[in-house]
């Protein structure tokens, strides 16, 4: 078979070369044989019937263009012969329907009802509102219904096209339907832990395990688009690489959702009411909608758009350092429960314990706060990270892509081994 194959690719190439000359003397349309006494006439150098030539210079006119027909014979079976053992290119998927305008206006209008509503609690504008037990389970429509909103209507705001597929490599499916597999697991795993808290002795308890659940499904459900359906891909940002928005959509409501839950959680150990209603925590959420769009709209290429070209640099400069301060300011407000709930329980344990809580489990309460705020600071850092070394080009787009997604692994693995288990120093 190996032999059979390269006596066919010689065939191929001997072929081609012969083809070549052929052509190159067909095209200069005027040939001139001199022979004896007699010239040829120019003519078609492919028809022997449309030369004029006679004698010893038509003896070889005729065997030149018999032979070149004959090599065009052979040309035209090996072609048909090598065909067969050629692949048909698959069909592209057909990409899916881009947005209507209609959706495109109510992402537009959500989006800014919801900044304006959080930046109007945040300076006491409006009243915020009271996050009450039998409510939070509001986290699973809200983030869901956002993440749907931007996946139809966030397409014709920042020029994106949809894509289901990498036009390169298939790893964008594997890579896709393997985390798909991850959070469906982990999806489970939350669920199984629900069922058990809800039927057990601490039922109370079950409602503080929503906003993880919320956070995967969030995840669970970019993921599962990703992998079967599409998703939005700028095919240059500011950098050159592929960019992909809807990824920094799913971690506005995924971070979003982890603050409500930081601050649930101090409100419910610290505090010492389960049932107690707890403020929304706007300024953590402004910040984080602040810090992700800004993101956003800074990865955005204005080359082409703003004139001059310093001024569409100005521009992605200022949307990154708004980010960048963002970033910081959002680590610092929406780990302060955490902190807070480290503090009060190194304080129990330096007074010895209470009734309730011994000195042993309030040192290991104050241990593992410690390390959940450390461990959101040092995972959180990975991601801009990635993004200033694809910035000085050390990879392309979709390998950043594959480092994000292992980032959100290791950011939001820690709800299901540590959230989950806070129930358990509870009654």
């Amino acid at each position: 078979m190996l032999l059979a194959l390269t006596t066919l690719l010689v065939m191929f190439a001997g072929q081609n070369v012969v083809t070549g000359m052929v052509d190159a003397a067909d095209a200069s349309r005027a040939q001139i044989i001199v022979g004896g006494k007699h010239t040829c006439t120019p003519g078609s150098f492919a028809c022997p019937e449309s030369t004029s030539c006679t004698g010893e210079a038509g003896g070889r006119w005729s065997r030149r263009c018999n032979g070149r027909n004959a090599a065009a014979r052979k040309a035209g079976l090996l072609s048909s012969f090598g065909n067969r053992f050629r692949k048909a290119p698959l069909p592209a998927p057909a990409p899916p329907k881009r947005p209507h305008d209609g959706a495109s206006i109510t992402f537009a209008a959500v989006t800014v009802a919801i900044y304006g509503y959080l930046l109007a609690t945040t300076t006491r504008l409006l009243r915020r509102p009271m996050v009450r037990p039998g409510t939070i389970w509001l986290v699973f429509p809200l983030g869901q219904g956002y993440l749907h909103l931007a996946y139809v209507g966030l397409a014709p705001w920042l020029g994106a096209d949809f894509v289901s597929r990498d036009p390169v490599s298939d790893t964008w499916q594997v890579s896709s339907t393997c985390l798909f597999g991850v959070f469906t697991l982990l999806s489970a795993q939350g669920l199984m832990f629900t069922i058990l808290c809800k039927a057990g002795p601490k039922s109370s308890m079950a409602h503080v395990l929503y906003p993880p659940m919320a956070i995967y499904a969030i995840a669970w459900s970019y993921y599962a688009r990703k992998a079967f359906c599409a998703t939005l891909r700028v095919e240059s940002d500011v950098f050159g690489l592929a960019f992909y928005p809807l990824h920094l959509v799913m971690w506005m409501g995924s971070t979003a959702t982890q603050c409500i839950l930081w601050t649930q959680i101090y409100r419910i150990q610290c505090l010492g009411n389960v049932h107690a209603p707890f403020e929304l925590p706007s300024e953590a959420l402004l910040v984080s909608f602040t810090m992700f769009w800004s993101g956003l709209l800074g990865f955005l290429d204005y080359s082409g758009s703003v004139h001059p070209p310093a001024l569409a640099t100005a521009t992605n400069v200022a949307l990154m350092t708004v980010c960048c301060v963002a970033f910081y300011v959002l680590l610092a407000v929406s780990t302060r429960p955490l902190r807070l709930a480290a503090d009060h329980y190194a304080r129990i344990g330096r007074d010895g314990g209470t009734a309730r809580l011994g000195v042993a489990s309030a040192t290991l309460l104050h241990w593992q706060f410690c390390v959940t705020n450390r461990y959101v600071w040092v995972t959180w850092h990975f991601f801009p990270l990635i993004v200033g070394l694809g910035a000085c080009g050390l990879y392309d787009g979709q390998t950043r892509e594959y480092l994000f997604t292992l980032c959100d692994v290791a950011a939001k693995f820690l709800p299901v081994s540590v959230y989950f288990t806070l129930v358990d120093h509870r009654e």
